[in-house]
């Protein structure tokens, strides 16, 4: 845990401060942990593997983010603090979430992996059309955003070797002119409840879903193709193969 002197210190240099809590694992998972600190809509857990099929020492977890970005091609929507903000982009998406992070400076905290809070999100393949002048002309039928990206400044580090999990808190302060003492104080101040706050909920007990055994669901699957449709999509495709027009052709269809 990183002291209010320490704290202090770091803040002269850099906006960004982890401060961190670390406890015992015991009998948790990356799984069982995610299950219980889990309470909203917006969330991640990431996991990593090394070599072929070892697992990798950290697993991340994150809910709660304090920003969502998401992206509908140059629309632009930015969710913070229960508010809203709309624009077009005369960029690309990406340039928008640089931005955005480059205003943070983050100190570097022995003990933390070098992941310990940031964006977290995922690119669909739509973006591509801002790198490669592709046709357009499939409806947009989902309605998904291109990109969406989650902003955490609280996350849970699963240390498997260790056994230990960490729950960091990132202290921000905020940018342009001098942050006083007493700003700083309570900025620090939020980020250990922002650690207590997670370490109880990682300590609640694990609700536990309704059994379905002996009950028959009904389950209508649809999908957006129909038997023959598809069959006339390979074929389609065989014959482009042929030409030499492509190499490779992937399929799919959508199932619901």
């Amino acid at each position: 845990m990183i002291q209010i002197k320490e704290f202090l210190r770091l803040s002269k240099e850099y906006n960004v401060v982890p401060i961190y809590k670390e406890v015992n694992a015991d009998l948790d998972t990356p799984v069982s942990a995610f299950l219980r600190i889990n309470d909203s809509e917006y969330g991640f857990l990431l996991e990593s593997v090394e070599g072929q099929e070892n697992l990798a020492r950290y697993s991340f977890l994150g809910v709660n983010p304090s920003l969502i970005f998401k992206s509908f091609g140059e629309r632009i929507e930015i969710i913070s603090a229960n508010k809203v903000t709309k624009f077009f982009t005369s960029a690309t998406p990406l340039d928008e979430i640089k931005k955005i992070m480059s205003s943070f400076r983050c100190a570097k905290v022995r003990g933390i992996p070098r992941f310990c809070g940031g964006m977290v999100g995922f690119l669909g393949y739509d973006m591509v059309r801002f790198f490669k002048n592709l046709p357009d002309k499939n409806p947009d039928e989902l309605r998904m955003p291109d990109a969406l990206f989650m902003l955490m400044d609280t996350i849970l580090v699963f240390d498997h070797v260790a056994h230990k999990i960490k729950i960091v808190s990132n202290a921000i302060l905020p940018e342009g002119g001098r942050v006083n003492l007493k700003l700083k104080k309570k900025i620090y101040k939020e980020s250990l409840r922002k650690i207590d706050s997670l370490y109880l909920r990682l300590n609640r007990p694990l609700k536990r879903g309704k059994s379905l055994k002996n009950k028959t669901l009904p389950l209508r699957v649809s999908s957006n193709f129909t038997p023959k449709g598809f069959k006339r999509v390979v074929i389609r495709a065989k014959e482009f193969i042929k030409k030499g027009e492509v190499v490779q052709v992937v399929l799919s269809q959508r199932f619901k």
